[in-house]
């Protein structure tokens, strides 16, 4: 009688891991971000990538990036009057606020994302006493890393920045 031979092989063992398939954008919600500044928030893997927005005009921007139909990041420009960046910082749930705050009071962040103020005195002469603020949120599936959300926060903002509804356009 001969006995049967049993071969168990661990599931995951020598396996590459899954890679990335889809391209990294160069703009986040057509505003101009190198591509190694968005890269290190997004997942390590995933085959499609989707960038939707409501609208793109500085102040109302709303737009989501998902990665395989799932939401892993979020940019937001907004108008506030009377508020200070941890209270916008402090409005986005997802965001662990204690982490950083700058100590000119400008920005906040952790590795949820933050908020920035930002100077748009082209647009701000359409809102009075208000003050442009972007929002970046890092949704469960991003990658939570606090220096890759900080550098994304602050090239987001000064893409914002020197557009041209910000500062005008070259006549």
């Amino acid at each position: 009688m001969t006995t049967p031979l049993l071969i168990l092989a661990a599931s995951g063992c020598g396996e590459p891991a899954e890679k990335r398939s889809f391209q990294v954008p160069t703009n986040l919600c057509g505003m101009s971000v190198e591509p190694s500044v968005l890269e290190p928030v997004l997942p390590g893997s995933g085959s499609s990538l989707d960038m939707t927005s409501k609208s793109k005009a500085v102040g109302s921007t709303h737009c989501t990036i998902s990665v395989d139909r799932h939401a892993v990041l979020g940019a937001i420009s907004e108008w506030q009057w009377d508020a200070s960046v941890r209270e916008v910082a402090g409005s986005n749930p997802y965001l662990s606020l204690g982490k950083h705050v700058s100590e000119d009071g400008t920005y906040a962040y952790s590795e949820q994302g933050g908020a920035h103020l930002v100077s748009c005195p082209v647009a701000a002469k359409k809102h009075p006493g208000a003050q442009l603020y972007v929002r970046i949120l890092i949704y469960e599936g991003g990658t939570r890393d606090e220096a890759a959300a900080k550098r994304l926060l602050q090239a987001y903002a000064g893409s914002v920045a020197a557009s041209a509804e910000c500062v005008g356009s070259a006549r």
